[in-house]
């Protein structure tokens, strides 16, 4: 039987069809923490590839089987935190289609960010996958990564509203209730730098 020949290249206007694909797959497989992230329509992950092709520190991947595309990964070069001082070379959204699993697509990708890292003189290759895909966490924990931290995120509206009084699992107290709203309340009529209030 004939191996499948896997490569990896840059991303293209032609692939966006299947980019697409893997960005609905993604947000699939996200179930209920995909409440409130719409997936990107085909024409802002043009824009996307786009930012990408004019970004010398990015690189927007395409692993094909066979010339067609399989995978995924966007990769970009900065600090593994902001209290560190060395590079690292991120990789978001490593995603192998359906049907191409299980076959070599994943570690290629890996392959490639290695690559990418070691060119952009980064000490760390650094992997942002949800907590919560169980098989993608094993699939980078037999690749040696380790956790290092989660990252929550919540609507703003959500945050502001829970401040001002529906506080984690409840009401908050009517004393912080208040509190809270005294604090937004002075917060919006602060005087700006030329002496003209924010708007309320």
């Amino acid at each position: 039987m004939t191996r499948a020949l896997i490569s990896v290249r840059e991303a293209r206007p032609a692939d966006l069809p299947e980019l697409a694909e893997c960005w609905t797959q993604v947000h699939g497989v996200l179930g209920r923490w995909s409440r409130g992230l719409p997936a990107p329509t085909e024409q802002e992950l043009a824009e996307v590839l786009r930012q990408a092709q004019a970004a010398p520190e990015v690189r927007f991947l395409v692993a094909t089987v066979d010339g067609v595309p399989a995978g995924m990964a966007y990769l970009s070069c900065r600090p593994l935190s902001p209290l560190h001082g060395g590079r690292a070379a991120h990789v978001d959204y490593l995603h192998v289609r359906d049907g191409f699993r299980r076959g070599g697509v994943g570690r290629a990708l890996l392959a490639a960010a290695a690559s990418y890292a070691e060119e952009a003189g980064a000490d760390r290759v650094a992997v942002n996958v949800h907590p919560g895909l169980r098989e993608a966490n094993r699939f980078f924990a037999r690749w040696g990564f380790a956790p290092v931290t989660v990252r929550r995120a919540v609507p703003t509206s959500v945050l502001r509203r829970m401040l001002l009084g529906d506080g984690p699992g409840g009401r908050l107290p009517p004393r912080r209730g208040a509190a809270a709203r005294q604090l937004l309340r002075l917060r919006r009529t602060a005087p700006l730098a030329d002496g003209a209030e924010q708007p309320g």
